[in-house]
């Protein structure tokens, strides 16, 4: 019993140890090309394995850690969400990284009585998480009360359209910032979105969905 105990630890740890050497290649290449977008569905996989794997072998909290950030990025994956903060996402899953190899390290040479609570970074996590979801939700708010001031102003004067630039384009959020500086000189009663474009963080949602303009045609 004991030997077959031994034998699915070691299993264990180095199919752990593999998604880790993974995780880690990934969070690179997500620094050097200064985002993560394009990973999270990778990171989620990953996430998603840990966890089932260490709740299965009894390591609560390493699941709980995993299950953590694969909420966070279950969120990012299902939600059209302007990721600015790439670093913040980034730090979360380093230091995951970090605790998943120091318990790893532990349980490898017998000391799970040694064994981390991870509550602290889980809280850290889910505050996050919680921060993100009222950031979409106040979008949401701010987006239905500017298109329901325009439908009360005239709603069979309304024009909406979605503009999308060329896949070889750049400096889409400049683009669309002249756009809406031609507008403004004869329509001030519009709404666009997205509606900062006075840095590059728009530049990918640009890309991805298109720049979209309501406006009231009455005046």
């Amino acid at each position: 019993m004991k030997e077959r105990d031994n034998m699915m630890v070691a299993i264990y740890i180095h199919e752990t140890m593999v998604l880790i050497d993974q995780l880690e290649e990934i969070i690179i290449q997500a620094e050097i090309k200064r985002e993560i977008k394009s990973s999270i569905d990778d990171i989620f996989r990953i996430m998603h394995t840990l966890k089932g794997n260490a709740m299965m072998m009894g390591y609560n909290d390493m699941g709980n850690l995993g299950h953590a950030i694969e909420d966070l990025f279950d969120f990012l994956r299902n939600k059209k969400f302007r990721l600015d903060d790439y670093t913040r996402i980034i730090n979360i899953v380093l230091e995951a990284i970090d605790y998943f190899k120091d318990e790893l390290k532990k349980i490898e040479t017998n000391q799970e009585d040694e064994l981390k609570a991870a509550t602290e970074s889980i809280d850290e996590i889910n505050e996050y998480l919680d921060s993100l979801k009222k950031v979409v939700s106040h979008r949401k708010t701010i987006e239905s009360q500017k298109e329901k001031e325009l439908l009360e102003i005239n709603p069979l004067n309304l024009f909406y359209m979605n503009i999308r630039f060329p896949k070889d384009s750049q400096m889409e959020e400049v683009r669309a910032f002249a756009i809406i500086f031609e507008f403004e000189k004869f329509q001030k009663n519009m709404i666009s979105f997205p509606d900062e474009l006075e840095n590059t963080r728009s530049r990918e949602w640009i890309r991805e969905n298109g720049f979209s303009i309501l406006i009231n045609t009455s005046q």
